[in-house]
């Protein structure tokens, strides 16, 4: 109840009107605008955000500061709502489903052909004799780039 009466002191006038801000974010469902939403949403304005609440939390009244982290979780919610970052996690799926549906659509069994060209002989021997050696004759190119 301490709190609650030294929020009302004339000295925590700013306190108080950050308070019925916040809680009026919350309550009213106001919709980020769209740059702002674009700046919040992503790893660095995550971080701002979360790092001006725990200022709150720290260096205000403890009631203004616990209301200031439900509203930046809500502000982090509601940019990723406006820029469909919430919708993208939700809807698509992962890489590994991807990959594993892609990997059940590409068993097949061996073909026929397969098995042929797996069983045939090489046709020609890569190996030669080590002692051969010869350099390339350069000859007229007849006006063809240089290799």
């Amino acid at each position: 109840m301490q709190l609650v009466n030294d929020l009302f002191l004339k000295k925590n006038q700013n306190q108080l009107f950050v308070l019925i801000l916040l809680v009026l974010y919350i309550i009213l469902d106001i919709q980020t605008p769209g740059q702002l939403a674009k700046l919040i949403d992503n790893v660095y304005g995550n971080i701002v955000v979360i790092l001006g609440a725990f200022y709150l939390l720290s260096c205000c009244n403890p009631i203004v500061g616990v209301i200031g982290l439900f509203a930046a979780y809500e502000l982090i919610q509601r940019s990723s709502q406006r820029t469909g970052t919430s919708a993208i996690q939700r809807y698509l799926p992962s890489q590994m489903k991807k990959d594993g549906h892609f990997s059940a659509f590409n068993q097949f069994p061996v073909t026929l052909e397969e098995e042929v060209v797996a069983n045939m002989a090489p046709l020609v021997v890569s190996e030669g004799p080590s002692h051969v050696n010869f350099k390339a004759n350069d000859e007229e190119t007849h006006g063809a780039s240089t290799v």
